[in-house]
């Protein structure tokens, strides 16, 4: 199964095309919006320094730590996981064979 990555342009153009997809059963398909994207690629919050700024920020930061501990061994946050993808980018284009953008207005 060849794995590919389809950028598309809103919400709309997001729907539409993860449907068209699901009828040509096209395995291996993975659509995304840029903002989908940037939070993949770009997700950097310490929550943990966060924390003095914003009550909201402190009860985000505990929800993560209560979780982190009941996460299995193997299991990473998101921030985790962020880090040890980017130790292992060189491994990219066999995950992602090809990312193309689809359909964009301005590009």
């Amino acid at each position: 199964m060849e794995r590919r990555v389809i950028v598309v342009e809103g919400p709309l153009a997001f729907g539409i095309r993860r449907f068209q997809a699901a009828r040509a059963d096209d395995v291996g398909l993975e659509i995304l919006t840029q903002p989908l994207l940037a939070a993949r690629l770009t997700a950097n919050l310490d929550l943990d320094a966060l924390v003095a700024g914003s009550a909201r920020m402190a009860d985000l930061a505990l929800l993560q730590r209560r979780v982190s501990e009941t996460l299995p061994d193997d299991a990473m946050l998101p921030r985790q996981l962020r880090d040890a993808a980017l130790g292992r980018v060189r491994l990219a284009p066999k995950l992602f064979a090809s990312l193309r953008p689809e359909n964009f207005v301005a590009v």
